[in-house]
């Protein structure tokens, strides 16, 4: 029998962003020579959300309950 899992919007968003700047960056790297930062400047945006997400989970456990993650 399988266990449910429960993800939270945030842990999907997560999910996406990695398996996104992974993806691009595998691919890109073995398949183009040379124009690598065409495929970068897509993921760019993606790699700001995941430091965005980091510096919050940061700042609300440094401070506490003080911070409140959506």
């Amino acid at each position: 029998m399988a266990i449910p899992v429960v993800m939270k919007a945030r842990d999907i968003v997560i999910a996406y962003a990695l398996f996104n700047i992974l993806f691009v960056l595998c691919t890109g790297n073995l398949l183009e020579i040379g124009e690598n930062m065409r495929f970068r400047f897509m993921t760019i945006p993606l790699f700001l959300v995941l430091c965005t997400m980091l510096y919050g989970r940061w700042l609300y456990n440094f401070w506490g309950k003080f911070y409140k993650m959506l």
